[in-house]
Order: structure tokens, then C-alpha cells, then sequence
């Protein structure tokens, strides 16, 4: 598995994230595909790690000066958006469909993360958090019962998201 994070600019800002949650829905849903899928270690169509590995001198794993777990942006997104949260379970079902089983699994805990929670959905499912946490791992290995309890709560869940609306109000000048 291959960690990916954001990155935060000297003046804290998080470009990343503000370009992601500019995106239009299907957009946003194939960014976090495409980034399941290279945390996966599915890096095919993307540049090589060859270079890279060699300037660093490392040679399992590329660690960047990045400082934010991508998974947390993501998360955002699913609460506030409902359209993205359902696009992505669409995106999960297409790769489980594909053979992209460990590309599938951490969309859907990323889904799990951003609509339920993983104690929710171990009240729903009858299965322990900790399991869940583990069959939703990049090496995790689910039953295929146990994948379709997952999936059913994960549709159940999307399709009666509600999008968080953020509402300020300022006060008018005198």
C-alpha cells in the first residue's frame, strides 16, 4: 500500500482540497478513485517511482513532505455532497466488478468513514468495528457475505445522505 497524503502550503492553506471540493461530482468521484487506486499500489498510468526511489535511496516505500491524510478530505466531501457520496459507491462497484478488489475496499471505507462510521455500521451489520476496520484494509479479506452486509448498509446509507449545508449570516452595517 502506498501512503498518499495533501499537501499544506507555509500559509497553511490545503490547494488540494480546495481544488477538490471545486470539482463537479463525477469529476471528484474518478480523483478519489484515482487515488484509491494508487493507494492501493496500483500506479499504472502514473509517472514512475523508478527516479524518485533512486534520488531518495529508498526502496519499499516514497516518503514526501506531505501533511495531510487525503482521507480526511474525502470524508468532507461525502458529508456535504450526497451526489459524490453516491457516485462513489458507483465507483466501488465498478472496481469490485473490474478485479480492483483492494481499490473497492478503501472507497468503501473511506464511504464508511464519511456517511456512517465504522460503530454504526457494526450495529447495522451485526460485525465487530474492529473487523470491519480489517476486512476494509488495503490487505483485507472479506467474505463475500460480508462484503455484500457492507455494500447493502453503504446504499442504504447514500441514498438517504442529506448534504450538510454550512449557513453564515453576517450582520448588516448600521
Amino acid at each position: 500500500m502506498i501512503r498518499v497524503d495533501e499537501y499544506l502550503a507555509d500559509n497553511g492553506r490545503n490547494y488540494y482540497q480546495e481544488w477538490f471540493n471545486g470539482l463537479a461530482t463525477p469529476a471528484a468521484a474518478k480523483a478519489a478513485t484515482a487515488i484509491a487506486r494508487m493507494a492501493a499500489g496500483n500506479t499504472s498510468g502514473y509517472p514512475s517511482r523508478s527516479r524518485a526511489t533512486r534520488i531518495e535511496g529508498m526502496t519499499k516505500e516514497i516518503s514526501m513532505a506531505l501533511t495531510v491524510d487525503y482521507r480526511e478530505t474525502i470524508a468532507n466531501r461525502i458529508r456535504t455532497d450526497a451526489g459524490f457520496a453516491r457516485a462513489l459507491l458507483d465507483e466501488a462497484a465498478t472496481l469490485l466488478l473490474n478485479g480492483e478488489a483492494e481499490a473497492a475496499r478503501l472507497l468503501m471505507r473511506d464511504l464508511t468513514h464519511g456517511l456512517l462510521g465504522f460503530e454504526d455500521l457494526a450495529r447495522a451489520t451485526g460485525t465487530p468495528s474492529k473487523s470491519l476496520h480489517r476486512m476494509l484494509s488495503s490487505d483485507g479479506n472479506p467474505t463475500m457475505n460480508a462484503l455484500s452486509g457492507i455494500f447493502a448498509q453503504l446504499v442504504k446509507a447514500a441514498i438517504h445522505a442529506r448534504a450538510v449545508v454550512h449557513v453564515t449570516a453576517e450582520a448588516e452595517p448600521a
